[in-house]
Parts: C-alpha cells; structure tokens; sequence
C-alpha cells in the first residue's frame, strides 16, 4: 500500500515538477545533452534506440497508446514496472492532451485526471485487485521549449 501510494505521489510530483527547472534565457542550440530527432535518451543522459512514431506511434505490446508523430523510447523496465518516455514538438501539446482524455474516457476502467498549477496534465488508474498502475504524465513545457516529454507508466507494485 506505501509503495503504491508512492508511485501515485511521485507522478503528481513530476506533473507539478513540470513548471520548475530550466533558465530563462532561450538556449542557443541544441546541448550535448539533448537527443537528436531520431534517437532518445537514457536515463542515464545516453542516446538509446527510439521508434519514429509516425502515424499511431508504435510502442510494441504497451497497453497505453503514443499519440501520432511521437518518439517513443524504452527508459525503465524493473520491479515489474515499464516506463515509456514520448516526446512530441510543442505545438502538438494541446492535441495530447485530447488524445489521452478520449483513450482514458474509452476504456472500461476508470483513469483520474489531474492538473498541475504549471499546466502539466496527468491520469492515474490503479486497480486494487492485482495492485496494477498506469500513469500517463504530460508535463508541461517551458517558454522556449521546442519538445515536450509524456510519460506512460505501467505496471503492478507490490
């Protein structure tokens, strides 16, 4: 039960971290750190393999969909929990956003929707049953951003 609440609180954390972080001048270039289009970074700052999302991104056996035109990487897979990190150009923010309300308002199970003070927009599904979580986080992007991350979480805890 700790551990579930947790997770939840730690997907609320990054919905409100959303806002917080970064400068406010506008960045030159891309950094050393910044994946390039076609690659994405690991947690740990490398470039990994990413999946060019195209039409209905492809995420393999994921239950939660990318939206359209997504970069979908792989960045966790432990302890029985599998995140996804999707990154999609700014101007695409406000259609994730009904894309992700009309996939949640579509299943059978009930997803909560939540909003952060910095415009981050989350939704949460647990299932008390077999301890399941799914978590979708769009956090918001700052002035200046070109790219916005959505992560998609899903796994059992416990």
């Amino acid at each position: 039960m700790i551990r579930k609440l947790l997770i939840c609180i730690f997907a609320l954390g990054m919905v409100v971290l959303s806002g917080c972080g970064g400068d406010d001048e506008p960045d030159s270039g891309t950094s050393a750190s910044q994946p390039s289009a076609g690659e994405a970074a690991d947690d740990d700052g490398s470039s990994g393999d990413a999946v060019d999302g195209g039409q209905g991104a492809d995420v393999g056996d994921f239950p939660i969909p990318a939206p359209p035109d997504g970069l979908v990487a792989v960045t966790n897979d432990a302890d029985g929990i599998k995140v996804l990190s999707v990154t999609l150009g700014v101007d695409s923010f406000d259609s994730a956003i009904s894309f992700y309300d009309e996939w949640t308002a579509s299943q059978p199970d009930e997803y909560q929707r939540g909003e952060g003070d910095s415009g981050g927009v989350s939704w949460t599904r647990t299932s008390g049953a077999d301890n399941e979580i799914r978590i979708i986080s769009l956090l918001a992007p700052l002035e200046g951003d070109e790219i916005f991350l959505i992560t998609l979480t899903d796994g059992v805890t416990g």
